[in-house]
């Protein structure tokens, strides 16, 4: 995706925030997300949404406690079973709730009736206890093709937002799949994803999709998202392939570059390095040694013990969970 492009994009998210007077985050706030895994890896991923959205809060002035919730393959019904432990008893003041990627894999249509009412509940739950709640709609799961179950599961929780007071929405579903329709986005790796490293968890776009889902419903000026966009940009979060940390402004970068050279990210990260490798040995100046080995774009991995999978770094590679 195009730096230009991105720029609209928060643009877009700007023109939203002008509907939220009241701030939805404060100093001294208990934020809780109850998620999935990609709430989980969101949280650990130095670039995941999560993370993101934490950095607008700071961005903005705020100090607040977070609590992290995401607990990979989760369905709606195991994220209200653990709810009251997991996020009342917190004493949260905003909680964030992403679920639906998990439920795909169990019983429909009947199942889109016990989503409902596993969302009503933990809404419920959260408002009574005081908290503002902040409904996510689920972004998507085996590839990045529109899935109807998950769609579905996006328009319940629309509808549920729409019709219940106080709950804010944050069309997470929207700003992904406009983010995996951009033409000018070039694939991360071989599999052709855009936004994500694997038809379901998120990479840097998709997770700055995610992120700015919930910034459109933060109640923040032009002025304060653009200071949040310009952290993001700034702040040496990204990793892809053996490349060092860059951040997501030299990722805008790379992706353009992708985009001209009709190539995928992964394989330009790979060419990147070995040509680094490769000045790294040429250099006179250096004491003589054995040669490093030149890194291979065909790399993969195995039993989890290789940092950089599939173009990604993931931080969890152990706990990888492909149901989410």
């Amino acid at each position: 995706m195009k730096s230009s492009t991105l720029f609209t994009m928060g643009l877009g998210v700007a023109l939203a925030a002008s509907a939220f007077a009241e701030k939805l985050v404060k100093t001294g706030d208990t934020v809780a997300m109850m998620g999935d895994s990609i709430t989980q890896y969101g949280t650990s991923d130095s670039a995941g949404y999560v993370q993101l959205f934490l950095r607008a809060i700071r961005t903005t002035g705020a100090e607040v406690t977070f609590v992290g919730a995401g607990v990979a393959g989760n369905t709606s019904d195991q994220m209200r079973e653990r709810f009251v432990r997991d996020v009342i008893e917190k004493k949260p003041t905003v909680v964030t709730i992403n679920s639906g990627v998990n439920d795909v894999r169990l019983r429909f249509p009947a199942q889109f009736d016990v989503y409902r009412d596993n969302i009503d509940f933990m809404v419920k739950a959260a408002q009574g206890a005081g908290a503002k709640v902040v409904l996510m709609t689920p972004t998507g799961t085996g590839g990045e093709k529109p899935n109807a179950i998950v769609t579905k599961l996006a328009e319940i929780m629309r509808e549920y937002a729409a019709s219940h007071e106080g709950v804010i929405l944050a069309d997470s579903y929207k700003t992904f799949r406009a983010a995996v329709d951009d033409p000018s986005a070039p694939a991360m790796g071989p599999s052709g994803n855009k936004a994500t490293v694997d038809g379901l968890h998120m990479g840097p776009v998709g997770n700055r999709a995610m992120a700015r889902s919930l910034v459109s419903v933060m109640g923040l000026t032009a002025e304060e998202i653009a200071a949040v966009e310009a952290d993001w940009n700034a702040a040496s979060i990204v990793g892809v392939g053996g490349v060092p940390t860059m951040s997501l402004a030299e990722y805008d970068l790379v992706e353009g570059y992708c985009d001209r050279m009709r190539m995928d990210i992964w394989d330009a990260a790979s060419d990147a390095l070995n040509a680094g490798i490769e000045a790294f040995l040429k250099d006179p100046s250096l004491p003589s040694g054995p040669a490093l080995p030149k890194a291979s774009a065909a790399a993969e991995c195995e039993g989890g013990d290789i940092a950089f999978c599939g173009g990604f770094n993931w931080q969890q590679e152990a706990d990888f969970n492909p149901s989410g």
